[in-house]
């Protein structure tokens, strides 16, 4: 009868130590990049050290499944992006002192841990991450950069990761934020300034709205100075640790027949919920 009673006293401990350590494992995701600002389509990863997401190879190449490690033979966990993977163009001709960044929002609570770049060529330049004001409308608070006239407000209230300076290669690089901020589902700036002027990003070019990318452009010759959105959504993407369960994501949807028909049709929609638990 003791054992008995010794053997629950200890389950009592132990089952709830368990459960709490279930419920606390996050679930890795890959974050596909969408085109236009859509939000990113979450495909799973069944081993998460085998499966990553891959880089960008070369200009031309899309997005694949791949096995890339990280500083410290740690895969990636999700990668929020808002171009289309597709290394459309290359963006030249900027002045020393250009600002180019890209504001992201993601889905879920999350972690930030990495910020790639990817140059067409390389130059000196000059990495940070900010936390913008929370009273800022990124979809409204900026004119498009091409025939702007009226500056936006500043997106660097605080910086996630301070200004680092280096030279960037000719390919994709990556800035590790040391600092691996708790950035919930706040929006956060990711973007670099042009030290030299040779640097080239590479860019989706002439998409239609919503502009991720904003340019703080020098004053001069390019018009007036400050801080405008664009309509060249540039190659940056966050890597990010979630910790919340994001919503659920449409995989596949019937289209309707472009008619005015007026009988009832029925819409088949498939819906993905990864169930990511607190």
């Amino acid at each position: 009868m003791k054992n008995r009673a010794y053997l629950a006293l200890v389950l009592l401990f132990i089952l709830p130590a368990i459960a709490a350590d279930i419920a606390a494992k996050p679930v890795d995701v890959i974050l596909e990049p969408r085109v236009n600002g859509k939000p990113s389509r979450i495909s799973s990863i069944a081993n998460p050290d085998i499966l990553a997401l891959e880089v960008l190879p070369a200009r031309g190449h899309r997005v694949s499944p791949g096995r890339m490690r990280s500083k410290g033979s740690r895969t990636f966990d999700y990668v929020l992006s808002y171009d289309s993977g597709m290394g459309a163009s290359s963006l030249g001709g900027l002045a020393s002192g250009f600002h180019l960044g890209v504001w992201f929002e993601s889905p879920a609570a999350c972690t930030l841990l990495q910020i790639y770049y990817y140059f067409y060529t390389g130059g000196d330049v000059t990495y940070y991450v900010s936390d913008p004001a929370d009273t800022i409308d990124f979809l409204n608070d900026y004119e498009e950069y091409h025939g702007g006239q009226n500056p936006g407000p500043d997106p660097r209230e605080t910086f996630l990761h301070p200004e680092e300076s280096r030279t960037a290669p000719p390919s994709w690089d990556t800035l590790y934020v040391t600092a691996m901020p708790d950035v919930g589902r706040d929006i956060f700036f990711a973007a670099y300034i042009m030290d030299d002027g040779a640097s080239s990003p590479i860019i989706d070019a002439g998409i239609s709205p919503p502009y991720h990318t904003l340019m703080q452009r020098p004053g001069g010759g390019g018009g007036p100075f400050g801080w405008y959105s664009s309509w060249h959504h540039v190659y940056i993407r966050a890597l990010v640790r979630m910790y919340e369960n994001p919503p659920p994501m449409v995989e596949t949807y019937d289209d309707l027949p472009n008619s005015y028909i007026t009988i009832g049709r029925a819409v088949t929609a498939t819906f993905s919920d990864l169930g990511i638990p607190f």
